[in-house]
């Protein structure tokens, strides 16, 4: 009998800049006068699809809410923490009160950021989460057609805990040379392509609930990002803001390692070339 190897866990990495945007996120920084929302929009997206850049820019606006990624885990504990909350039956609650009350601009905009990973889960969470959810009135969709791009991108996110151009500044030159582990990076196509399916499935669901769905993608905030942005201050019944107005500090992260990664990537695809040993070389 073979005896397998035992299974090596890591711990995922943390990024001291990464924590350090979050817990800027959370702090009273952003903190709104209190104010209760009269309109709520949700934007939902497949991961590394220019989220985080478009909510950045909605949020300096100062008429979108303060649009971040609450769903994210992350996010709920540097809150708790903030405010010394330990009873994990009353968090959630809480959080969401602060939220709707603090993160809602003054004319009466609350909106939040989420990856559709992260809708499911936090569904599962109660009666509180399921009520959270229902209330928004508008969906914008975010998705990526270059699905070897997003995979990457999102293959050296987790590998690093680099998240968006904030954090990449502070990884050690090291990072450069990110090498290719073809499973993994497979794994996580196919991941993308699930979530993909199931952006498309949530998409179809609030249009049943007679929401009105918009479909923004990378590509096309790529080459037309004055165009997708005037589209959706449109659709969400915000102010025309030009879009040279609006001076977002996050920036495309693709570079020369991403490139390197999918060149690599495909020519494994290509010839795996795994065999020698056995074949005389």
């Amino acid at each position: 009998m073979v005896k397998r190897p035992a299974l090596e866990l890591k711990a995922p990495p943390v990024l001291a800049a990464t924590a350090a945007r979050i817990a800027t996120g959370m702090s009273d920084a952003l903190d709104q006068p209190e104010t209760m929302p009269t309109r709520r929009y949700l934007i939902v997206g497949e991961p590394r699809c220019g989220g985080s850049m478009l909510a950045e820019a909605l949020r300096l606006t100062g008429q979108a809410g303060v649009p971040l990624e609450y769903l994210n885990p992350r996010l709920v504990k540097v809150f708790a923490e903030r405010h010394g909350l330990t009873d994990r039956t009353t968090l959630l609650r809480q959080y969401i009160s602060f939220l709707l009350r603090r993160r809602t601009t003054p004319n009466g905009v609350f909106m939040l950021k989420a990856l559709i990973a992260q809708i499911v889960p936090f569904h599962r969470r109660g009666p509180a989460a399921v009520q959270f959810l229902r209330k928004f009135e508008r969906v914008v969709l975010i998705h990526r057609r270059d699905k070897l791009a997003q995979a990457v991108s999102f293959y050296r996110a987790v590998r690093t805990d680099a998240w968006t151009s904030l954090d990449v500044v502070a990884l050690p030159a090291a990072d450069k040379d990110l090498p290719l582990d073809p499973r993994g990076l497979s794994q996580t196509l196919a991941t993308l392509f699930a979530g993909e399916h199931n952006l498309r499935t949530f998409g179809r669901r609030q249009r049943q609930l007679g929401k009105p769905v918009m479909a923004l993608s990378y590509e096309a905030m790529q080459t037309d990002f004055s165009g997708s942005w005037d589209r959706l201050l449109a659709f969400l019944d915000l102010p025309p803001i030009p879009a040279e107005a609006i001076r977002p500090t996050l920036v495309r992260q693709r570079d020369a390692t991403s490139d390197r990664l999918m060149e690599e990537y495909l020519a494994r695809l290509r010839d795996s070339d795994r065999f020698g040993e056995f074949d005389g070389r």
